[in-house]
């Protein structure tokens, strides 16, 4: 029995002094990469909320207009994803975040992500994201940009029109954006005192650009048939599924847990209650300020408390 516990207090003190050996540098190394791993990995799963919440957004806007239109909506949706994503990964990235001038990107070997390391970590040049993991989580966002305009315009979209939108949209036009902003351009350039340009989650990359893109369309293709009279009074199109509508707000509600913290970018221990506590907070502002009623008519009515 003794001899046992002397051999067991050896084996480990042998192996206190081999750890003890070991260089620092090494045991830091590990550790590093250990955490580029983790934050590609939180930036992943972030991307993937993001894009649940295409789903959101198509059961929102199938619920809130009429059965007829329930497949083409849907196809539209699923659809500008598809092209979208591919759009982006074409030229949108290359135009975003390559180097160029201050309006959009130049460099000619990311086009198609040709010239481009995606394993590499850190390769992308934010934080420890390599091409891959950052391509992606972009791309879900432009494909959200371009579904933002689908619900402005629907009814009464056709279906390749739409498509082809989609393709500049998210080739071009978010892109161009994005470069001027996130990317380092034109507008990420400028300053009033010492303020300068931010965007935590992209209220104006994302959202201004997607809602100035369907203001315009939805001034193109005017209002669907049959909404005015011939005195100019509105009439009430009732979407047909609220229960569609209700499923696809909570969808897009979890979705705010991926898109809020899109400039972390990281996986932190340290204050990890304070920032989730934080981007709680900011998921949930929307909801908690938005009710429905009903109005004198028996109509539904959207208020917006602040």
């Amino acid at each position: 029995m003794h001899n046992r516990a002397l051999r067991i207090i050896s084996g480990l003190g042998g192996v206190v002094a081999v750890v003890a050996l070991m260089p620092g540098t090494a045991i830091a190394q590990e550790a590093s990469e250990v955490q580029a791993v983790l934050d590609n990995i939180w930036v992943f799963i972030a991307g993937c909320l993001v894009f649940f919440m295409q789903a959101g957004f198509a059961l929102v806007e199938a619920g809130l207009t009429r059965a007829k239109n329930v497949v083409n909506i849907f196809a539209k949706n699923m659809a500008d994803a598809i092209i979208g994503i591919l759009a982006f990964f074409a030229s949108g990235y290359a135009l975003a975040f390559s180097s160029g001038n201050d309006f959009f990107g130049t460099d000619g070997g990311s086009f198609f992500m040709n010239d481009l390391d995606i394993n590499a970590l850190g390769g992308s040049g934010v934080i420890n994201l390599s091409h891959g993991t950052f391509f992606f989580f972009q791309a879900v966002f432009a494909a959200t940009a371009v579904t933002i305009c689908s619900g402005a315009m629907a009814e009464r979209t056709k279906f390749s029109s739409y498509l082809i939108f989609s393709v500049f949209m998210c080739g071009i036009i978010y892109p161009v954006v994005v470069h001027m902003t996130w990317g380092g351009g034109f507008i990420a350039g400028l300053s009033i005192g010492d303020a300068v340009y931010s965007d935590f989650a992209g209220s104006g990359v994302v959202h201004m650009t997607g809602g100035v893109a369907a203001l315009v369309g939805a001034k193109l293709v005017g209002a669907r048939k049959g909404k005015f009279a011939e005195d100019g009074t509105a009439r009430a199109i009732p979407g047909h599924n609220i229960p569609f509508a209700i499923l696809g707000v909570f969808i897009l509600w979890l979705g705010w847990f991926g898109f809020q913290p899109r400039l972390r970018a990281r996986c932190r221990q340290p204050r990890h209650g304070h920032c989730t506590e934080h981007h709680a907070r900011r998921c949930c502002w929307r909801p908690r300020h938005c009710s429905v009623r009903l109005g004198q008519d028996g109509q539904a009515r959207r208020c917006l408390h602040w």
